[in-house]
């Protein structure tokens, strides 16, 4: 870190964030089901809350990453997060929870296309920084193994708040230390006439306009408006899966003596790692052209492990298929994240990465109001299988669109 290599303080971010945040999640999913009791109709608005926010904010901070700094941007998100985090683990009553997952997901918005804006200004192009983002996504995947298995070790031997809190203290610290050690050369905020900063209203007239070339480029270059469609209908197809995974595998006879914790981390894990050897397999494949046949893939492999997951009645099969589910899926992220920034322009990319993040979060709060409604009224199951269908379509526009390039 002393001598700023942009591409290890990249990898770096990419670790220490994923493992944190994959440390902080598993704890704080058990302490708020199970030792705090919550009702499902609160379970649910925490979620809820996290991806308004989420959406609301996330273009006008990825604006700030693309007028003003990158860098901020990114050191910012790690001390909110940090924050946020710190607060969950020392809090119970609901409105408190829920106001800290809303400043998570305000955090979360001014990292989500800041890095990778940052990295790819610094090194160069986006052809160089595709193999940097597809390293970094495998090694997240090792370092979410990590932080799952030594959260839960954590949480067994003091507390699941203990986790939680020591989770946020690491982030923020992370923050403050990027706020010293990361460089930020290859952007530059728009001068004024006299070669000066832009004032405020100038500041504020680059931001309008930098939002405005933002909608235009996903509007007007074909394999960005794709991609905003298949991450709208992977977000409507994903919160029936999130929401009402563990309660399929009771249905299908898991044992009420199951240790939470346990389960909720081996899950975890065996995705991640699962998720980071795909990738690991796929390194050599994934071509700026071969982006969207990888995420096809992905995104076939993912609905047909949920139908496993949805239709058989049996507990073996039904855990494979949620195992290999959240496997496919961690794995297409980097491959969206590359794809996006292989069609975005540098004077909006964080901005472009914004309106895709939008795109999924759009999706999340509609599908978990219509699957949702829909498996309260009819039955699990089929919510489920509805997901397959969204999930399998999103595959063949990803497989299509690779044509139109």
């Amino acid at each position: 870190m002393r001598a700023r290599d942009p591409r290890l303080i990249y990898l770096a971010n990419g670790v220490i964030f994923v493992a944190m945040m994959r440390a902080y999640w598993t704890a704080l999913a058990i302490r708020v089901a199970i030792d705090l009791a919550l009702p499902p109709l609160q379970l649910v608005l925490l979620g809820t809350a996290m991806e308004l926010t989420i959406l609301v904010s996330e273009v006008p901070t990825g604006v700030v990453a693309d007028v003003v700094s990158r860098k901020l941007s990114v050191v910012l998100s790690f001390l909110l997060i940090g924050g946020a985090e710190i607060v969950a683990g020392s809090v119970s009553g609901f409105p408190a929870l829920l106001a800290t997952q809303m400043l998570f997901g305000f955090g979360y918005t001014f990292q989500s296309g800041a890095e990778t804006a940052w990295i790819t200004d610094e090194i160069g192009s986006a052809a160089e920084a595709e193999p940097l983002v597809l390293q970094r996504g495998r090694w997240q995947m090792l370092a979410a193994v990590v932080g799952i298995g030594g959260g839960a070790a954590l949480s067994l031997l003091t507390s699941l708040t203990t986790t939680i809190v020591i989770a946020g203290a690491v982030t923020l610290i992370w923050g403050v230390g990027l706020a010293v050690v990361m460089p930020e050369h290859g952007f530059s905020r728009r001068q004024s006439a006299g070669g000066s900063r832009s004032s405020i209203s100038e500041g504020l007239a680059d931001m309008r306009d930098t939002f405005r070339l933002g909608t235009v480029a996903a509007r007007r270059v074909p394999a960005l408006r794709v991609l905003l469609v298949v991450m709208i209908m992977i977000g409507v197809a994903s919160e029936a899966v999130d929401r009402l995974d563990l309660r399929r595998l009771d249905q299908v006879g898991l044992s009420a003596d199951t240790n939470e914790i346990a389960a909720v981390a081996v899950i975890a894990a065996l995705q991640s790692a699962l998720a980071g050897f795909a990738l690991w397999l796929s390194r050599n494949r994934l071509s700026e052209r071969r982006l969207a046949t990888g995420l096809g893939v992905l995104l076939a492999l993912a609905g047909a492990s949920i139908a496993l997951l949805a239709v058989v009645p049996v507990l073996p099969v039904a855990a494979v298929g949620l195992v290999l589910q959240g496997a496919f899926r961690n794995a297409a992220g980097p491959v969206t994240v590359a794809w996006t920034n292989a069609h975005a322009e540098s004077s909006h990319r964080a901005t472009i990465h914004s309106f895709v993040g939008q795109a999924e979060a759009t999706g999340e709060i509609g599908g978990g109001i219509i699957l949702g409604s829909l498996a309260a009224l009819t039955n699990v199951s089929l919510a489920m299988s509805c997901s397959v269908v969204l999930f399998i379509g999103a595959s063949v526009l990803a497989l299509r669109a690779e044509r139109s390039w």
